[in-house]
């Protein structure tokens, strides 16, 4: 991946208020699944995808029921122009495939499908290997997913880690760029996807519908584990150049951090609710309510995007006569 580690400066929504002090200790990890996105399995999700930060693009869950979509997030979802809708680019676009002497490991169970505020996690099984996945927005452009795979058996195992992934989406095709970047064309070059791991490997199209990545083994000892990354950037109403230029603004070194922001700026949105001083927050169904409500308004924020001059917050998914 051929990033800039530069800066960048997000801009927050204007509906909540960023507050990192309060009386209650509250977490992401008090409020899962609040929403539930595990039902958008038609073309166009319908609302059933997560979002954050202004973005136009998002994921959901595949049925825990379906392996063979197991190991990466449905989607992504993306939105961009009123012909469009909302729709499904790939059930699976970033599926993590794991080998061991050249034969797959398949994933044995789906042990959850979680939504937090702000992130997506799902944790797989794969004969004695614990898969943990984690998605976030980095940007109002740009997401990040994280892959890591722990040893949880007895003995030292030498596992081949490769990604892997098809359009679904009748109007897209995509092809390799800048080395070992994929970027996906939607709508005849009107919209652009541009898709980068964070470590070099041998990347193979399969024509213009799908890919295999193959980023080599990793020896892992009991109890340690690896980490890969997959970032995702989503330019409506853009040309390839602009997308690929607002790509290389990520800093794929700096992984953690963006993490630890994610963390302060979700859990700053919740306290900023959930610690004011009224009857209503002293009920643990109400903040429930109010947090929820928090993450609904925050799917449905975009940011400024073609005809569309500056950020707001639309009625639902999708696009509306409402800004």
């Amino acid at each position: 991946m051929k990033v800039k580690n530069t800066c960048a400066t997000f801009a927050f929504c204007a509906l909540s208020v960023l507050s990192v002090s309060g009386k209650n200790n509250c977490s992401q990890e008090q409020f899962i699944n609040l929403l539930n996105i595990e039902k958008g399995y038609k073309p166009m999700p319908q609302g059933f995808f997560f979002a954050d930060l202004g973005g136009w693009h998002g994921y959901g869950f595949n049925r825990k029921s379906d392996l063979s979509l197991a190991g990466g997030f449905r989607g992504p979802a993306f939105a961009g122009e009123r012909s469009l809708g909302l729709q499904w680019l790939s059930d699976c676009l970033s599926r993590l495939v794991l080998k061991e002497n050249g034969k797959d490991i398949p994933f044995e169970a789906v042990g959850a499908n979680e939504y937090l505020p702000g992130m997506l996690r799902q944790s797989l099984d794969a004969k004695e290997l614990a898969v943990h996945l984690k998605e976030i927005a980095i940007s109002d452009r740009s997401t990040l997913t994280e892959y890591e795979i722990r040893n949880e058996g007895n003995s030292e195992r030498e596992i081949e880690i490769g990604f892997t992934g098809k359009l679904t989406y009748k109007d897209a095709s995509c092809k390799a760029v800048d080395g070992d970047d994929i970027h996906v064309g939607v709508k005849d070059g009107r919209h652009h996807f541009i898709f980068s791991f964070s470590e070099d490997g041998n990347l193979q199209m399969d024509g213009t519908q799908g890919y295999m990545m193959n980023m080599g083994s990793r020896s892992l000892r009991p109890g340690k584990s690896v980490k890969l990354y997959v970032f995702t950037t989503y330019c409506p109403a853009s040309t390839e150049q602009e997308a690929m230029a607002e790509h290389q603004s990520i800093r794929s070194n700096e992984t953690e951090k963006y993490f630890k922001e994610n963390k302060k700026r979700w859990e700053g949105y919740i306290r900023s609710i959930v610690d004011r001083p009224t009857p209503y927050m002293e009920s643990e169904r109400n903040r429930k309510w109010a947090v929820k409500a928090l993450m609904t308004l925050h799917t449905n924020w975009r940011s400024a995007a073609g005809d569309l001059k500056h950020g707001g917050v639309q009625p639902a998914t999708g696009h509306f006569n409402a800004f």
